[in-house]
């Protein structure tokens, strides 16, 4: 049965591959004047399986082109089959630049398939190239066949980019997100990655959005804990935090982050208090506050006397 359904296939791409000629019914007059006779089109050399074989050291070298690979599709989904078993053989043993070769094999003859240049961001980040892994991430996510990883994997390398972020690169960050949060099968993942980039790039106003909604998502989930009591401090809203405290105390999944939340509420607290207490110490000082009171009066004086209708002028 598996013969017979890939025989079928094979006729279906060969009457594609090759269109039929038109055919004189039997019996039928020869046009009266006939074109000279061209000669036929010559048939290309026949193929050798050798084309499909990999060169180990040079993957990228005499790759068939999409013509070739059209005229012998089961030597080239050999030659695929062998791309993948290689890529996952060096990755195994922590060969991320023998990888790299296939993969740059993979997305010369599949361009239009994100499984070639997401490999390449995984393989470059691994190796500590950052910059190729971004400029691979950011095809991917255009490509056929994208994966909520790849968006994911792309917003965190832009937004752990050192020396900053790319304000282009920035742009195509939010619209991976936008992409995520769209899809409700990935719109915690969106909203995470959305804090997580608004936290490096110090956006409230994104912070605040993220950790709000991924505490309606998913209100148990350590993540949204974390960012909405970040939040909470930022704001300096202690009382907040101390409630996301308290949550995060009833989650066993949080048991050991509590401890430094605990801590680090009580001491942003404290800062909040110190500076607090010295403006309530400087204005209890009463030489300082005779001194603003001058100074109150003198820019009260000020303003006016600019206001007042001078002579001459109309009123």
């Amino acid at each position: 049965m598996k013969n017979q359904s890939l025989s079928v296939a094979l006729v279906g791409l060969t009457a594609i591959l090759v269109p039929s000629g038109s055919v004189h019914a039997e019996g039928s007059k020869a046009p009266a004047a006939r074109e000279p006779a061209q000669a036929a089109p010559a048939k290309p050399p026949p193929l050798e399986e050798s084309l499909f074989k990999l060169n180990p050291e040079n993957p990228e070298a005499h790759l068939p082109t999409a013509a070739e690979a059209a005229r012998a599709p089961l030597w080239f989904a050999n030659m695929l089959n062998d791309m993948g078993a290689e890529i996952d053989a060096a990755r195994a043993r922590g060969d991320y630049a023998q990888s790299v070769k296939y993969e740059r094999a993979l997305v010369k003859v599949s361009p239009h398939r994100a499984i070639g240049y997401s490999g390449l961001c995984r393989d470059y980040e691994a190796l500590g190239q950052r910059d190729d892994a971004i400029q691979a991430c950011a095809l991917a996510v255009q490509k056929e066949g994208v994966l909520v990883d790849d968006f994911v994997r792309f917003v965190r390398l832009v937004a752990n980019r050192p020396g900053g972020v790319d304000p282009t690169e920035l742009a195509d960050a939010h619209n991976a997100i936008d992409h995520l949060k769209s899809d409700p099968a990935s719109r915690i993942l969106g909203n995470q990655v959305q804090c997580e980039l608004s936290l490096k790039q110090n956006d409230e106003v994104a912070l605040e959005q993220c950790s709000t909604a991924l505490l309606e998502l998913a209100p148990d989930d350590p993540k949204s804990i974390t960012y909405a009591w970040t939040r909470a401090i930022k704001k300096r809203d202690f009382a907040r935090a101390q409630e996301l405290v308290n949550r995060a105390k009833a989650n066993p999944q949080m048991a050991q982050a509590v401890p430094q939340m605990e801590t680090s509420t009580r001491e942003f607290q404290e800062q909040n208090g110190e500076a607090s207490s010295s403006l309530r110490s400087m204005f209890s000082n009463p030489i300082l506050r005779w001194l603003l009171g001058v100074l109150v009066v003198l820019a009260l004086g000020f303003f006016f006397a600019r206001r007042s209708p001078r002579a001459g002028s109309s009123v």
